[in-house]
């Protein structure tokens, strides 16, 4: 059984990577599997909503030739996705949405879509503000999914603007390593 995070930030290290990885290592004691993607690391652009997934149906986004096919298959094997971002004037990373966006789209075009049945999670930090609402937008495409949202202690949220700083949020450690509990918990029941 796997879990995988999908890390939204463009900072390398960040904030949002650090979050992931106390999700992961709750997970992992909890005897899942983990891996850790960060988007800064493929060339993934934005969906155009050409329709070509849906004609291919085949899992992958032929209409881009980019980072995000070599993703896919990835989140496809994975039983729980841990999905975080920063937050960038109220709202996820750009790289957050252009994964959502079209990782949903090839996802909805396949017979059966690889992701239903999987186990969600949402993860934002910031410097202020905004967090709730970067939870709310990633986690509003698990529906369309048929995803299962996994739920922690509190918001799975933090406060960091120079790395390191979510180190010392606390409640936010605390949050995170019961997420990744709760997820391993989950997989265990549902997958």
């Amino acid at each position: 059984m796997k879990v995988t995070a999908i890390c939204g930030s463009p900072r390398n290290p960040s904030n949002t990577k650090t979050a992931l990885n106390m999700v992961l290592k709750s997970a992992a004691e909890s005897g899942l599997d983990t891996e850790l993607i960060a988007l800064r690391d493929y060339d993934i652009r934005g969906c155009t909503a050409c329709g070509a997934c849906r004609k291919t149906a085949d899992g992958t986004c032929p209409g881009r030739r980019d980072g995000l096919n070599d993703i896919l298959p990835r989140v496809y094997e994975s039983d729980a996705l841990v999905i975080g971002s920063p937050v960038y004037f109220g709202s996820a990373s750009a790289e957050t949405f252009a994964f959502l966006q079209r990782t949903g789209y090839v996802a909805r075009g396949m017979d059966p879509n690889p992701m239903r049945g999987m186990i969600g999670a949402g993860v934002a930090v910031a410097r202020r503000a905004g967090q709730n609402f970067t939870v709310a937008e990633i986690e509003m495409s698990f529906g369309p999914l048929d995803m299962t949202r996994a739920g922690s202690l509190y918001w799975p949220v933090g406060f960091g603007a120079a790395p390191g700083d979510l180190e010392q949020d606390e409640e936010a450690t605390r949050t995170f390593a019961a997420l990744g509990k709760r997820v391993a918990e989950l997989v265990r029941a549902l997958r």
